[in-house]
């Protein structure tokens, strides 16, 4: 069928996935936090999570104030 097995079982495929990644600094740290032990790549999720929630309310907070 000429597609990966990422492709038929999550309808995408990793290196598509790494093609757009524009921000080569960021993608060599996924990279890393990839080598990390399950509960150290847990916590990153969370502080990740954390940001985009706070960045996220923030946007919402300046576009009401406009």
């Amino acid at each position: 069928l000429g597609v990966s097995g990422d492709f038929l079982m999550e309808g995408r495929t990793d290196e598509a996935a790494k093609a757009t990644f524009e921000d080569r600094e960021l993608l060599m740290r996924f990279k890393e936090v990839e080598r990390l032990n399950v509960t150290d790549k847990h916590l990153v999720k969370e502080f990740l999570d954390a940001f985009l929630t706070k960045k996220r309310l923030e946007n919402m907070m300046g576009n009401s104030a406009a």
